[in-house]
């Protein structure tokens, strides 16, 4: 078994404290375009990547003493994790033992429903990238998710020992996945994108396309009334991935292909044989 099974970002962090299992998931995401939004978005960084200072006030006051980085990223393992993430923007200000983590969002949907989890991540990279000298100078931790589109701002603040306690939720995590745990459906569901390959998700949805359920008023739960509105969002994302898989050549996870009769109308000149032969198929394969 690899020292490093498993990978975790700043962002699967955050569901995997709700589904550890969605660590497991394979999700070849090299196969997944960027949509509009996503694309919007690494523009956005990249302007403010190049003109930071016109975000100055959404960041610490600059003094000889801080140091800035900006589009950072940072990489270490603990255990059987390979921890990564890119951070947008930190600072350390040794004057006075700070360390601040800021996390542009640049979507419409601004802030409000997001929490610290993705930034305390990046703060736990951060302080392990750093020598130890330089970590013993920072007291406190501020974390800062900015929206700049909606001019909005949310900080939170953390102690260095609250930052380096992550790793009680990385074993709390590698726990529930040696224990082999089942995907964990719920509203994170909506900000995973191995949701488009999740065989519980799918597992959980699919009740709802049973004979029983056709022509029929059926009483939903709450639940599963969440569960189809994430699947309804969650739609186009499955049809791109589906699409590019078949571009490449890759099978569909959770389907197979079988010969079925089609409502196609063939030519009444074109004798069964000919059809087979254009199909590069043999007759008796599919008798």
């Amino acid at each position: 078994m690899k020292k490093n099974q498993y990978y975790l970002s700043g962002s699967s962090f955050s569901i995997a404290q709700k589904c550890a299992a969605s660590v497991t998931i394979e999700f070849s995401k090299k196969l997944m375009s960027d949509g509009q939004e996503a694309s919007e978005g690494t523009d956005a960084h990249e302007v403010i990547a190049n003109d930071i200072e016109s975000m100055r006030r959404f960041l610490p006051v600059k003094h000889d003493k801080l140091t800035e980085y900006v589009e950072r990223r940072l990489e270490t393992d603990y255990k059987k994790f390979w921890l990564s993430g890119g951070v947008d923007y930190f600072a350390i200000d040794y004057r006075g033992g700070v360390l601040y983590v800021t996390d542009w969002k640049t979507g419409p949907m601004g802030i409000d429903h997001l929490g610290p989890a993705q930034l305390e991540f990046y703060a736990y990279l951060i302080l392990m990238d750093l020598a130890a000298s330089q970590r013993k100078k920072i007291t406190s931790v501020i974390l800062a998710l900015v929206s700049p589109r909606l001019n909005q701002k949310k900080s939170y603040t953390r102690t260095v020992d609250e930052i380096l306690g992550l790793s009680e939720k990385f074993d709390a995590i590698l726990q529930a996945i040696e224990k082999e745990q089942k995907p964990q459906t719920g509203e994170h569901c909506r900000y995973c994108n191995k949701s488009v390959v999740c065989p519980e998700l799918r597992a959980e949805l699919i009740r709802f396309t049973e004979p029983k359920f056709q022509g029929q008023l059926v009483k939903l739960t709450a639940q599963d009334l969440k569960l189809l509105t994430i699947a309804a969002t969650k739609i186009d994302d499955i049809k791109k991935y589906a699409k590019e898989l078949i571009e490449h050549g890759t099978p569909i996870p959770g389907t197979r292909l079988e010969w079925r009769n089609s409502a196609r109308v063939f030519s009444q000149d074109i004798d069964g044989a000919s059809i087979a032969k254009a199909l590069g198929v043999r007759l008796d394969s599919i008798s």
